[in-house]
């Protein structure tokens, strides 16, 4: 997500992005979508959502919770394992695999600078430009078309104009070799055989020192504009009408975004958005006037389509199915399970801001004396339909990155269990640099894992296939961090293991 204010502050990855490789996915089912609405109603265009990593369950359970018609689902591979992480079909297959099982067209997010596992940038803007990771993208397309997906819709670098990515673009210079970057990274793509992929670029609010248009790469190598919209605002005062008014008519907002597609002759597209509880209190809350204002001005413009984004995440809680938010979840249910919205302008109605609890937990587990370096996972070699289990609300989100899978361990169970698992025993945690290695023992019955650092959710390793028992945290950030995990089976999430607490010195 990203905040949208006069001056952009810097941002870490989320995991909603986490560093990483967004996917959306269009559904191969027949949905109808965009459907006619009647007098005093105009169509929406389809709705997509993302529900966790590789989650090909998230989509049933936001059609569940909402009672509207899903046509896209959304997903994140990491980024921070260098160009073969990003590239190869090994390292892809993760992702891939599931999705293609279920017969889904997937779009794509590509995040145009990777890391190394220790956060280091391997690329820049002017190596792009100049052409020196053609081969790299050729072999992205290579993978897509031989696993299925040659027809995908790709977002190099998102929100290049913020700054919390490695790719962020902050003078002329820089849009000048992202826009050059972006013209190779279509050029050598589309030269695969068996490929029709089409390519997002995708800026998204706040204030600039240049003009964004600089780093348009032209109507031949783009085929939508998008922008990413979140219901928060750093703007007096804290009001659904304020905040809203901040992302439609801000500098580089919705409305600009609707002009610029328009004079390119491009459809628009929302490949994020969603209501938002920030720990630091400019989420706008249970707030029904915004998913309102959202569903009348996608009706009112060309849209090809918009995700919402149904996960809580580092910077922000976003899941509408949660339980926080109720009105919102109402006002959803009435603007978009019909597949029509009211063109005239709706009165705001009752806004909450919840704030995340403190955390009490105070148990702690002394790690051992060794340390282990954990590569980026290989491939799992089955697929499943159910996603991680949906945890309950948790505490204070911290501002950090989503880390790498990490290698799968099999675990095998005998014993048959009835209900969710019990806690898992013996949690150790190693800082490693700003990495915390994190091993624990599952109970019997469990059929996979969530990990959770300061009360957020950080990752499900292993899923969909195989259970594992250990997790590397990357990017981790200085100071003093709890953790725990709850396994999970098909009765739900059982109860959270003792809690380890570690002390990650300030990186260098």
């Amino acid at each position: 997500m990203h905040p949208f204010r006069g001056q952009e502050v810097a941002r870490p990855l989320r995991g909603r992005i986490a560093v990483g490789l967004l996917v959306i996915v269009l559904a191969a089912t027949g949905v109808t979508v965009g459907l006619s609405g009647g007098a005093g109603a105009a169509s929406l265009p389809p709705l997509g959502v993302y529900g966790g990593a590789a989650a090909t369950g998230g989509p049933g359970r936001f059609v569940a919770g909402t009672g509207t018609s899903v046509a896209l689902a959304e997903d994140f591979l990491p980024g921070n394992a260098g160009w073969s992480g990003m590239t190869s079909a090994s390292s892809l297959s993760w992702l891939l695999g599931p999705w293609k099982a279920g017969g889904d067209q997937l779009v794509l997010g590509v995040p145009i600078i990777p890391t190394d596992s220790s956060g280091n940038a391997v690329g820049t803007l002017a190596g792009g430009a100049a052409g020196q990771y053609d081969s790299s993208y050729t072999t992205l397309a290579q993978s897509l078309v031989a696993g299925g997906e040659g027809n995908a819709i790709l977002r190099p670098g998102w929100e290049f104009n913020g700054n919390w990515f490695k790719w962020s673009v902050a003078t002329a210079a820089d849009a000048a070799n992202y826009a050059g970057y972006f013209r190779h990274i279509v050029s050598a793509m589309r030269a695969v055989p068996g490929q029709s992929f089409k390519f997002v670029w995708n800026p998204t609010g706040g204030s600039n020192g240049y003009d964004l248009s600089l780093a348009y790469p032209g109507n031949a190598s783009v085929d939508y504009i998008g922008t990413d919209v979140y219901d928060q605002t750093w703007s007096a005062p804290q009001t659904p009408e304020v905040s809203w008014t901040g992302l439609t008519t801000g500098p580089n907002g919705m409305n600009w975004s609707a002009s610029f597609a328009a004079a390119q002759g491009k459809p628009l597209a929302v490949p994020e958005w969603g209501l938002s509880i920030r720990s630091d209190g400019h989420g706008l809350g249970d707030d029904p006037f915004f998913v309102t204002q959202m569903a009348a001005w996608l009706a009112g413009h060309d849209v090809g389509f918009s995700v919402y984004f149904d996960v809580d995440v580092s910077d922000g809680s976003h899941d509408i199915l949660d339980g926080r938010f109720p009105n919102a979840l109402a006002a959803f249910r009435t603007a978009f399970a019909a597949g029509t919205a009211p063109t005239t302008t709706t009165t705001a109605g009752p806004t909450t801001t919840v704030a995340p609890a403190p955390t009490t937990t105070t148990t702690v587990v002394r790690p051992p004396t060794t340390t282990t370096t954990v590569p980026p996972a290989p491939a799992p070699t089955t697929t499943t339909t159910s996603p991680p289990v949906t945890n309950p609300p948790v505490t204070n989100p911290p501002v950090t990155t989503r880390p790498v899978t990490t290698p799968p361990t099999t675990t095998t169970t005998t014993t048959v269990v009835t209900g969710p698992p019990s806690a898992p025993s013996q949690l150790r945690a190693v800082v490693s640099g700003s990495s915390v290695i994190v091993t624990w023992v599952n109970p019997a019955g469990v059929q996979g894992d969530n990990v959770f650092r300061d009360g957020v959710k950080i990752g499900w390793p292993g899923w969909p296939n195989p259970v594992v028992t250990s997790f590397t945290d990357r990017s981790v950030s200085a100071g003093t961090h709890r953790y725990t995990v709850a396994g999970y089976n098909s009765s739900g999430q059982g109860p959270v293991s003792v809690t380890v607490v570690v002390t990650v010195a300030r990186h260098r």
